[in-house]
């Protein structure tokens, strides 16, 4: 009886760590995201593909949302990049590695009431705004990269 229930003990401990080693959630970094605005589309498709995003058929070509979380990430091929997301969290981890980064920090402005601060590195930029998305209500939470 010991043997059984050892047994029974040790498959369900393997097939509970199968499980939560295949179901490994990936996370988006902000160097994620300042390394993919500069390569080619199809890079960014294919990283995408591996982090779970599903491209969106809608009238905005290069979206991608998440298949673990309601994250989009937009871009075309001139080098812009929009990341969206309505988690606050998500949304401070960036900043946080944001701060850490070689962007520096040039203020915030309110343009169509909306406040937008703004970090530069040589030519480019980043913006990061906070909004109401009219649909829903809820706030969004965006990081252009220019």
């Amino acid at each position: 009886m010991k043997k059984l229930l050892l047994f029974a003990f040790l498959t369900i401990s393997l097939i509970a760590c199968k499980d939560s080693s295949t179901q490994k959630k990936v996370e988006i970094t902000f160097k994620d995201l300042d390394l993919m605005k500069s390569k080619p589309l199809n890079e960014i498709e294919e990283y995408l593909k591996k982090c779970n995003y599903n491209s969106l058929n809608n009238q905005f070509s290069n979206q991608w949302k998440s298949g673990e979380s309601e994250d989009v990430v937009q871009f075309n091929d001139k080098g812009v990049l929009v990341f969206l997301t309505y988690n606050h969290q998500t949304f401070e981890k960036l900043i946080i590695d944001l701060k850490k980064s070689t962007y520096i920090y040039s203020g915030k402005k309110m343009k169509n009431s909306l406040e937008v601060e703004t970090y530069t590195k040589n030519k480019e930029m980043i913006f990061l705004s906070t909004m109401i998305n009219p649909e829903d209500g809820k706030k969004v939470y965006s990081f252009t990269f220019i």
